[in-house]
Formats: structure tokens, sequence, C-alpha cells
């Protein structure tokens, strides 16, 4: 798991097992106040496996609880941000117009102390079941000696479309970006497991009279033949190692989008 810091929040990048992408979630605001909750990753996504219709929902909040001293052996961190994250999700399976299985409830309830300019100091998960406090974390020493700042530049804003959608053989990809700069897009399963990379071409250009030309790429997702019928995730981003030469586009878009397009075998 990794935090980074970005113009408008602090993220937390946390690695798949199965890939070596990266899921975001929004770990602070840039401004908030103790009280506030704010919703740190959300996915509401369904499926279809005929005759049954599969609901699936997750949501993970946070919440600024208080600010705290907090003595770990790594010293004495005064005036720590105590923060409560909570999953939770729900699961329903439908044939026809009836409900065959319902369920819903807590998966995890985890409590950080975070330093100001240090990061995590403690933490510990509580078992929701019968209230008790599980594994127990806390910093043990830290050095911020030798630790210098990267700013790498991205290109501007991704916009993403996909048609026809529902599909059932084929699905175009339309990306438009930044001129120059290379588009990767990709597509994963509801659980985040990348599935399949899409070639793509460079059909036009636009906006020539613009402060920034853009690009508009066009990809063709033919899924592979072990894939079902279901809910997909296509991710377009900015390949990091190329890049526009135009500075100050990083704080005009986002480096990534993402869209759900619905696979009917």
């Amino acid at each position: 798991m990794f935090m980074q810091s970005r113009a408008d929040s602090l993220y937390i990048l946390e690695e798949n097992e199965d890939s070596s992408e990266f899921m975001e979630m929004l770990f602070l605001p840039a401004v908030f106040s103790i009280g506030d909750s704010w919703v740190m990753i959300e996915l509401d996504t369904s499926w279809f496996d005929v005759p049954y219709t599969y609901i699936y929902s997750m949501v993970v909040t946070n919440r600024a609880q208080a600010l705290e001293d907090v003595v770990v052996p790594a010293g004495t961190f005064e005036s720590s941000l105590k923060l409560d994250m909570v999953g939770e999700n729900s699961y329903i399976v439908i044939s026809g117009s009836d409900t065959i299985h319902a369920e819903s409830g807590t998966t995890f309830v985890n409590t950080m102390w975070f330093g100001e300019d240090i990061g995590p100091v403690k933490s510990y998960e509580i078992d929701y079941e019968d209230d008790t406090i599980g594994t127990v974390s806390v910093l043990l020493s830290y050095d911020l000696s030798g630790i210098d700042e990267i700013q790498q530049e991205l290109p501007g804003k991704i916009e993403l479309s996909t048609y026809p959608n529902p599909f059932n053989s084929v699905v175009n990809i339309r990306v438009q970006g930044v001129e120059g700069s290379r588009v990767r897009v990709e597509v994963f399963d509801i659980n985040g497991k990348r599935v399949q990379g899409v070639e793509g071409s460079r059909i036009q250009g636009g906006t020539p009279g613009a402060e920034h030309r853009t690009q508009i790429t066009e990809f063709i997702w033919t899924p592979d033949e072990s894939l079902g019928s279901g809910v997909y995730l296509v991710r377009a981003r900015f390949d990091p190692s190329t890049g526009s030469g135009h500075r100050g586009l990083s704080d005009r878009g986002n480096e990534t989008v993402t869209k759900r397009v619905v696979y009917l075998k």
C-alpha cells in the first residue's frame, strides 16, 4: 500500500494481488473538519448469468473523529488525526421478479492515527462481531532525511466513451487526450483483476486553435471466449513513460478515467 499526495487530496494506492495495477482510494480530502466523513471508494455493479441477476455494492467511508496525542515506540505525536474507516457491502441474487438471496453488512472497521508530516503512526482493526480489538500496528521508527519531492508531469484530462453499451460481441472505445501523449486502455473485472489489454490507433487530431491540441485514439475490444457475461471496467490512462511536453497539464485534469461496460454473451 502506498500514499500519494495530489493537489486536491491524499490517496491510498493499493496494489491488486493478481496484477501490478493499483486501486485508488480517497484517504483525506484537501479540506475537511473534525466530524466530517467522506467516501473513499464505492462500487455499484450488476451482472447476468441466466436465469439469475447478481447485484453487488460496496462502499468504504472514512471519518475524521478527533485530534489526539499518540505515544508509540517512534515517539510522541501531538494532535494526530484519529480516523475511523468502515467497509460495508450488499449482495443480492434475483431470478425474474423474485429475490433468491440477499445479504448485507459491515466487512471491516479500522481506526488509524495520522501524524502531521509523518503519516500513519498507529492503527488497529476492530472485530465487529464481538467488538474486540484485533491486529494493532504502531510506528517503530522513521527517518525523513534524504527525501526529495518528485514532481511527475502528466497530460491533461482524458475523455472516454464506449459504444454500444451493453454489447454482445465487440465494443468501440474512444479516448480523447492531449496530442503527443500515449494512452493505455485495459479491461478489468469487477474484482479489479486485469483481464485484457486493448490495442488502439490514433484516428485524428483536433482543436488546432486551442492552447493544447488534442488527439483521438480509437480502440476495439473483443472479449476473449473464456470471459463470461457481466460488468467489466474499461480504464484509460496516460502512459507515464511518455508525455506531451506541456508543463502544468497535471493540474488540469485526471490521469485515469474508468467506464463500466456490460457484456451480454
